[in-house]
């Protein structure tokens, strides 16, 4: 699955393309090569513990990553075929060689059962996947933030958490075994939930690290804030790829949902997605501004159909860029309370007036606006893709802020 947003200054719209059948990369290799890769990086000396730490983070951060698609996880995560197979289409360095014991015959005499035995080689083959791959990702993550030194982001104290929590997994990674046998993949899965329950406030101690960097005098250096600026977007497209292949690969170890694949369902209705997030923004922005835009779905019969997706990742975007639209949309046609902002204090109470309304048996108090109505479209791309478009008549960003060095959280387009 690929999940693109595409946001245009000229005319607000945004898209989110999902494949529905063949292989897409959702990663890429990261840093990009225009930020100067990997081999001129000077590490911080600091928080290594062993002398030879600092060579093994380099040695690390110089392996490419291995990229992975929808369809690929969900053949190795149902044992249908071994990762390196699975995902040597798109990494040839990665496929040369002969491939590895990957504990079949262990699998056969655990398990009697077929389907049974194919969970299994799955789970085994997923976690052989992230013992190699969540170091280099993490040692690429600890060089990119070195990188940043002498813009003074790294020298903050939420910052220097995040690095030293990225140093602390990357040890117990590599002081984990790789798990050749069913009877090893149990330790490596308490491995990988400690890793993931580590980074679960990575990005609120990074707006933090980034606040204490404006409040001390940073903010006029443009050169920096464009630089800091392509970091965060490297790291949070890297961190969200860590955490989906870590979460996919617990929910693999845990009862699974019907229809559901680790975090994958197989089978899902982007319609009922949509209506799902449109209802949860409709009533966040009633409860901020007093009254929403009508929202409109329009669906291409070509376009709809089930595709396999993480649909609590699509619900997220759609709801993001519809929050994004409608108060857009309020404030350009002077909608409601249109000089209020949707701030997060405002988000949450309106969930919990969500909630305490469907336990009571009530509806949701929306109410629409006398403004332009916001547009989700649900078409076909290509042969293999489905698009959700979100359209909206709320002016888009203002030419003169594009041209101002900023940081993308100071606004929202």
């Amino acid at each position: 699955m690929m999940l693109v947003v595409h946001r245009r200054p000229a005319s607000r719209g945004a898209a989110v393309l999902l494949t529905r059948r063949k292989a897409t990369t959702t990663t890429t290799h990261w840093p990009p090569a225009a930020s100067g890769g990997y081999t001129a990086a000077i590490l911080d000396d600091s928080a290594f513990r062993k002398p030879w730490e600092k060579d093994l983070i380099k040695s690390c951060a110089k392996r490419k990553q291995v990229r992975v698609s929808l369809e690929s996880i969900l053949d190795v995560s149902t044992g249908e075929r071994p990762w390196r197979a699975s995902f040597g289409a798109a990494n040839p360095d990665v496929s040369a060689g002969p491939e590895p014991e990957l504990g079949r015959r262990a699998c056969t005499s655990y398990v009697s059962d077929a389907e049974r035995r194919k969970i299994a080689e799955g789970q085994l083959q997923s976690a052989q996947y992230l013992h190699r791959e969540l170091p280099v990702r993490l040692a690429q993550a600890v060089t990119a933030l070195d990188k940043m030194k002498d813009t003074g982001l790294t020298s903050t104290l939420p910052v220097k958490r995040v690095r030293e929590d990225y140093l602390q997994n990357f040890r117990e990674l590599q002081e984990s075994p790789r798990p050749h046998e069913l009877e090893q993949v149990a330790a490596f899965t308490e491995t990988v939930r400690r890793v993931q329950k580590r980074g679960s406030d990575t990005v609120l101690q990074m707006a933090c690290g980034l606040q204490d960097l404006m409040r001390g005098g940073k903010r006029e250096e443009s050169e920096a804030l464009g630089r800091i600026q392509d970091f965060l977007d490297d790291f949070y497209q890297n961190r969200v790829a860590m955490r989906f292949l870590c979460g996919h690969y617990l929910a693999l170890s845990s009862t699974q949902r019907d229809g559901f694949v680790g975090l994958v369902q197989r089978g899902v209705s982007l319609a009922g997605i949509v209506q799902s997030a449109a209802v949860e923004a409709a009533s966040i922005c009633c409860h901020a501004l007093g009254a929403c835009p009508e929202v409109r779905l329009s669906v291409d019969p070509a376009g709809d159909g089930l595709v396999a997706a993480v649909p609590e990742y699509v619900h997220y975007v759609i709801l993001e860029l519809l929050k994004n639209s409608m108060r857009a949309t309020m404030q350009a046609h002077g909608g409601g309370k249109a000089g209020v902002g949707m701030d997060v204090a405002a988000e949450e109470d309106a969930r919990v007036q969500e909630r305490e309304g469907a336990e009571e048996g009530g509806g949701s108090n929306i109410v629409f606006a006398d403004v332009p109505e916001v547009v989700i479209s649900v078409r076909p791309h290509g042969e293999d893709d489905v698009m959700l478009v979100v359209t909206d008549q709320g002016g888009g960003i203002p030419a003169e802020a594009t041209d101002k060095p900023t940081l993308r959280s100071e606004f929202r387009g």
